[in-house]
């Protein structure tokens, strides 16, 4: 489904959610001539591999969905108890394309490359292929953790408050030593409450990184 379209050089930018599982968000682009007022919606097109990542993760998603409802279920605690919160629906619909990607972390999984076309190819010859299907090729306890990437974007609940080292380090805590979470490579961020509207985006000089040069190994 459409979301959200936004001008670019030389086209339209369309963001865009599958309706149904596997579930991701992603993007498309649709060439325009501006002087003429006219759109191409038949030329559109991707950029290589993003769309591929995207269903790849919502499909590692289903594959996983224990372990990844554990994680949804830690953060919506954890954002309870903390005076931290993620993005709002509306913001990730909007102007996110980044594949598999809930209010409080995304997936990277495209290291993954054998995987990811096996995978992918049996849902693309069978859309209606079962998460248990599914599961017989993919052994979860068995693929190189540091190439499935969680990146994790938190931000702090009230304006003019600075990021709090503590929190973050919590975080960081509970990911490595609970044992229900998929296994991966894990950065962490934490933001002040500014967000782009544009870009959906908290990075600024004072947000706090966990992970980005040695990234935090879950295995």
């Amino acid at each position: 489904m459409v979301h959200n379209a936004v001008g670019a050089k030389h086209g339209i930018m369309v963001f865009v959610e599958s309706p149904n599982e596997p579930r991701f968000h992603t993007f498309a682009m649709m060439p325009v001539d501006a002087k003429e007022g006219k759109i191409f919606p038949e030329d559109i097109w991707t950029v290589e591999m993003e769309v591929e990542q995207a269903l790849f993760g919502g499909l590692l998603a289903m594959i996983m969905e224990e372990e990844f409802a554990a994680l949804d279920e830690y953060f919506e605690e954890f954002t309870n108890n903390h005076p931290v919160v993620g993005l709002r629906k509306e913001a990730i619909n909007n102007v996110k394309k980044t594949g598999y990607t809930t209010p409080y972390y995304f997936l990277q999984p495209s290291l993954l490359q054998e995987e990811l076309i096996l995978i992918n190819s049996l849902y693309l010859q069978n859309a209606d292929i079962t998460k248990e299907e599914l599961r017989n090729h993919f052994d979860k306890l068995a693929y190189e953790e540091d190439k499935l990437s969680f990146v994790i974007n938190l931000y702090m609940k009230e304006p003019d408050v600075e990021p709090d080292e503590e929190i973050i380090q919590l975080l960081v805590d509970d990911i490595i030593n609970l044992e229900e979470f998929p296994r991966g490579k894990y950065t962490f961020f934490l933001h002040d409450h500014d967000i782009s509207k544009l870009s959906g985006m908290g990075s600024k000089e004072n947000s706090l990184r966990e992970g980005q040069l040695e990234h935090i190994i879950k295995d």
